[in-house]
């Protein structure tokens, strides 16, 4: 059965933000130590690195668009098998730690943390889960103070500090070539369709032969690929077995416009990829 979807993240336009801004490390080094901490100077410029050595204006600039992955904790235990996030968009902090999404209100006071308003989803949870997710409340609204080392951000409090790595480093995604990429998603524009019993399949060789199971035949032709797009020549011959139902068939009439001869783009969201053709694509991730 296909169920329609809204594809949350095609707010990843061509890096499936996915999440997908650089770390610090990316821009200007500056002084080469990746540390915007900031000079404490105390002279309430918003300049977090203090010497005009080209590292990043200020927080705002060197956080947005990133999302985080807890390391390490010191003043705080965590519930067992749980772990924490915390991300950053225009004007907004949002963190997740076992049970809701939190997601507040945010500025800078120099290298201090300003989260107000905190809002949540409202999902029932174990007692200790919904504490957990108060205590990271509490937190993150005590105005800690917050320091950028590279791929680490720190939020310091009187009361603990934790220490958070870009979830891009945390959690690479897998190899284009050699994973078998299961599609779990088909996407037009704004909108996906997914669920569906059959599920079709990627595999880029490393010999530069790619296979693709479109839901009812078999594809393979061969590909080349760089940092952002893959090209199929020669193009891709399919067997010609019939499709189980109309779904089946528009599955695969989908997989087979997108996996034909001529250029995609593809891009990562944390462990998915996206790969699209225009206004169509699909949403992949690692098989089992």
């Amino acid at each position: 059965m296909i169920h329609l979807l809204r594809v949350g993240f095609l707010s990843f336009p061509l890096a499936l933000v996915i999440a997908c801004s650089g770390s610090v490390d990316d821009t200007p080094e500056g002084d080469g130590d990746g540390d915007v901490s900031g000079d404490g100077d105390g002279d309430g410029d918003g300049d977090v690195s203090g010497d005009g050595d080209g590292t990043p204006a200020n927080l705002e600039e060197a956080l947005d668009g990133r999302e985080f992955v807890l390391e390490s904790a010191d003043g705080y235990t965590l519930v067992a098998d749980t772990t924490a996030q915390v991300s950053f968009g225009s004007g907004e902090i949002s963190f997740a730690a076992g049970c809701n999404e939190h997601f507040a209100e945010k500025n800078f006071d120099g290298d201090r943390l300003v989260a107000e308003g905190f809002g949540s989803t409202d999902r029932a949870c174990e007692t200790e889960l919904m504490d957990q997710d108060a205590w990271f409340t509490a937190f993150f609204s005590d105005r800690p103070t917050v320091t950028i080392d590279g791929d680490r951000v720190t939020f310091t409090t009187e009361d603990a500090t934790l220490v958070f790595l870009d979830d891009e480093v945390a959690n690479p995604p897998p190899p284009l070539v050699g994973t078998v990429w299961e599609i779990w998603a088909l996407t037009e524009r704004n909108s996906a369709s997914g669920g569906y019993d059959v599920v079709p399949t990627v595999t880029f060789d490393a010999d530069g032969t790619v296979h693709v199971f479109s839901g009812c035949n078999n594809g393979e032709g061969e590909y080349e690929f760089d940092d952002t797009t893959i090209t199929f020549s020669g193009g891709i011959g399919y067997t010609e077995a019939g499709c189980a139902d109309a779904e089946l068939a528009d599955v695969e009439a989908h997989m087979q416009s997108i996996f034909t001869t001529g250029e995609v783009t593809y891009s990562f969201n944390r462990q998915d990829l996206a790969i699209e053709k225009g206004d169509v694509g699909v949403r992949a991730r690692e098989q089992e």
